[in-house]
């Protein structure tokens, strides 16, 4: 399931062959900061080879679902950009991929916990993706800095991961090309759920969800250390 959000100007969809070389199983397109309709494209690569059909299953897409649209990306994009200063340049080339991938990943784990997509083979869909987000630090780290080949970390994907071949090819296609980027989704769920664990702890009885997700959204894509400060250091 090589998944991953595709940054873009909203105006046009990636060609489609060059899309399927890096994303083998979906992928989320942003609408612009000045799109009215704020309208995102949510893309599912189809299916060419028998052996990717083990990862495009009915739960594996569900769990993608979550990520990917509504209460993931698409939420949390159409969030930032109705705020004002999440328009400004320095803005628009500085969004965190920690915020908006850790966000993303830590809503499959919030869906389950509020009670959707509960099954066992949900669950174990969701701690798969989360190993294989784990898995994605190592490589980022390792073969950006020379200490993991491109053969080893597809092998270390179909041995660890069960990913077919091509899969895990596609997947390192675009972690070759976003250094940093793939680190971002582990580290971010952990992030969100550090600064959620410790506003729990603080607020006892006070806490509120709905209230700790909106103040987390509320300042568009930027650094998760500087929203805990802004909203959370109290």
């Amino acid at each position: 399931m090589g998944r991953r959000q595709i940054r873009g100007n909203g105006y046009f969809a990636p060609p489609e062959f060059r899309a399927r070389d890096e994303i083998p199983f979906a992928s989320y397109l942003y609408p612009s900061p000045k799109d009215p309709d704020q309208i995102g494209y949510y893309y599912v690569t189809p299916v060419t080879e028998d052996d990717l059909l083990r990862e495009h299953n009915w739960m594996g897409l569900e769990n993608t679902s979550v990520h990917e649209s509504y209460p993931g990306h698409h939420l949390q994009f159409t969030i930032a950009n109705s705020i004002p200063e999440a328009s400004t340049l320095p803005r628009l080339m500085n969004e965190s991929s920690v915020f908006y991938e850790g966000w993303a990943l830590y809503c499959e784990q919030l869906m389950q916990e509020q009670g959707f997509l509960k099954t066992r083979e949900h669950r174990f869909v969701m701690l798969k993706d989360r190993l294989w987000r784990a898995m994605r630090i190592i490589i980022d780290v390792k073969t950006q800095t020379g200490k993991m080949s491109y053969g080893e970390a597809a092998d270390l994907m179909v041995r660890e991961l069960h990913f077919p071949q091509a899969q895990a090819e596609a997947d390192l296609n675009w972690y070759s090309q976003s250094p940093s980027a793939p680190m971002g989704y582990a580290l971010g769920w952990s992030i969100i759920n550090q600064v959620r664990q410790r506003q729990k702890e603080r607020l006892g009885s006070g806490f509120d969800l709905r209230e700790f997700h909106d103040r987390l959204l509320s300042s568009g894509s930027i650094s998760l250390p500087v929203v805990e400060k802004r909203h959370f250091s109290g």
